[in-house]
This record gives C-alpha cells, sequence and structure tokens, in this order.
C-alpha cells in the first residue's frame, strides 16, 4: 500500500497534465488541499534522492517518487528539505515543509504526483479526499 503523503483530493496520473510521469509507472494525482503541508514519506524504505519539490524512496521493489507541482523547481523557497539521501523512512515521517501557498502565487501548478516506478498498474483508493497516511493506491508487477 500506498499511503497519501499530504492531504487533498485524489485524481488520475493524467490529471498532472505532464505525460512524463506516466512514462515512469503506475500512480495518481493528488490536488493538495490548503496553503500549506508536512509531505510525509508514503512507504517504508530509504530515501535515494531529495530536491525541494521531489524525492524519491527505494521501498525495495522499484521506487516511490513524490514530486511537488509541476515545474515548482522554479520555486524552491516554497519548501523546506527535512530529511537526506540515505535516510531510513517509514510511513507518516515527515519529509518536506511546503508552503502551498506560495507555490500557486507564483503561477504555478501545485499538483502532486505520486508514482510507483517501473510498475504497471495502480489501483487508486475509492476516496475522492484523502488524509495524510491513508491508503492512496496499491501497485502490482
Amino acid at each position: 500500500m500506498i499511503a497519501a503523503p499530504l492531504p487533498g483530493s485524489v485524481h488520475p496520473l493524467e490529471y498532472a497534465g505532464d505525460p512524463a510521469f506516466a512514462m515512469l509507472g503506475a500512480g495518481v494525482a493528488i490536488e493538495p488541499a490548503g496553503t500549506h503541508a508536512t509531505v510525509c514519506a508514503p512507504v517504508a524504505g530509504r530515501i535515494v534522492s531529495i530536491h525541494p519539490h521531489a524525492f524519491a524512496i527505494d521501498d525495495g521493489v522499484g521506487g516511490i517518487l513524490v514530486h511537488l507541482g509541476i515545474n515548482s523547481f522554479r520555486n524552491a523557497e516554497a519548501f523546506q528539505v527535512m530529511a537526506q539521501p540515505g535516510d531510513a523512512v517509514i510511513p507518516g515521517l515527515p519529509i518536506i515543509d511546503w508552503d502551498i501557498e506560495a507555490t500557486r502565487a507564483a503561477g504555478l501548478n501545485p499538483v502532486v504526483v505520486v508514482v510507483a516506478m517501473n510498475r504497471k498498474t495502480a489501483t487508486p483508493t475509492i476516496a475522492d479526499k484523502v488524509q495524510t497516511g491513508d491508503r492512496l493506491f496499491s501497485v502490482s508487477k
């Protein structure tokens, strides 16, 4: 199970408007709720890559990518990284503090993409809205 890294409304991956994410694997998009979020680890594993706007966790199967916003690297000051590459994580552990309103104010799309890399299908939650830690989706190889 992949847990929601932040609260919001759940959408198909295509909602993000960037087809490159679908080439990485199966996943979903989240329209974040509110103006601020502490983005948490959606799975247990080890952080293999982290940037102000994105991180990847080695979950022992293929990796999980969490990408905060589209082109949000242009607004790096909206993020505060709270973890490092190599850190062991468990679901719910805070990874990035995000000023979502600053991303919106910069004219950027704040949609969050969560992708299970190298996996073909995702079975999303039946809920329209999720809270941090809720079941977001499950995947199969």
